[in-house]
């Protein structure tokens, strides 16, 4: 089953991803190899970081959306080809290493920066622990078996996940529109949120143009802010 984005950087990423698979299966490309890729991408863009000119900062942002484009284009190949337990596990760990080469590479970049101050390595560090935090665990209960029963709660979690006949309409509130149908100030500041939040895909883009335009402290403040009041929302909302 070909999984549902309400994120449009994620369909676009996925709509990309759809149309380069047949391609690499013509060629004998398999998903895991595009997959395992991934790593070279995000390692190379990252030690960019560490270069000040524009061209190694262009091409920084531009290997971080190949790695968040060959995400989608590992999981459609995968489901033209063949698809396995190993291949969807390392798909994970490829994510999640990834970003931990991007903020290491990040923290090295700010200590180059100003030797003095270490509080913006800290809070480098720290949005990747509460992404984890995100991702990691309070998305468990939204994603796995044993808490299906938790998630009969729908209208108080906002779950979308393993979706039933009555959720589509659920799903069509994040739209484009959706809220030209139902303009309101809620419905507005409901699809920026949602758009514009910083899951996997937006994480890393905004990393990207964080280097790009060189707003490392506003950047970096302002999405731990994001993270801190989106974890404290999702446990009242859990707690609830």
């Amino acid at each position: 089953m070909k999984k549902i984005h309400t994120q449009y950087i994620k369909k676009i990423y996925r709509e990309l991803g759809d149309y380069l698979s047949p391609y690499f299966k013509k060629i004998g490309i398999s998903a895991n190899q595009i997959t395992l890729s991934r790593i070279v991408f995000v390692l190379f863009g990252s030690i960019l970081i560490l270069n000040d000119d524009i061209l190694s900062k262009i091409i920084t942002l531009f290997f971080f959306i190949i790695f968040s484009l060959f995400d989608a284009a590992d999981g459609s190949l995968a489901r033209i080809t063949k698809k396995s337990l190993f291949g969807m596990w390392l798909d994970t760990v490829i994510d999640r290493f990834g970003l931990l080469i991007i903020f290491t590479f990040f923290g090295i970049k700010l200590v180059t920066i100003d030797n003095h101050e270490i509080v913006f390595v800290i809070i480098n560090f720290l949005i990747l622990i509460l992404y984890l935090i995100k991702f990691s665990f309070l998305s468990d209960v939204s994603c796995k078996e044993k808490y299906l029963e938790f998630r009969n709660f729908n209208k108080y979690l906002g779950v979308i996940n393993n979706l039933h006949k009555e959720q589509p309409n659920e799903i069509d509130k994040y739209c484009y529109d959706y809220l030209k149908r139902n303009f309101n100030l809620k419905n507005l500041c409901k699809f920026i949120y949602h758009q514009f939040s910083p899951h996997t895909a937006n994480l890393i883009l905004y990393m990207g143009l964080i280097n790009l335009l060189n707003y490392y402290k506003i950047g970096l403040t302002a999405l731990l802010f994001f993270y801190i009041i989106w974890i404290i929302l999702d446990i009242y909302k859990i707690t609830l």
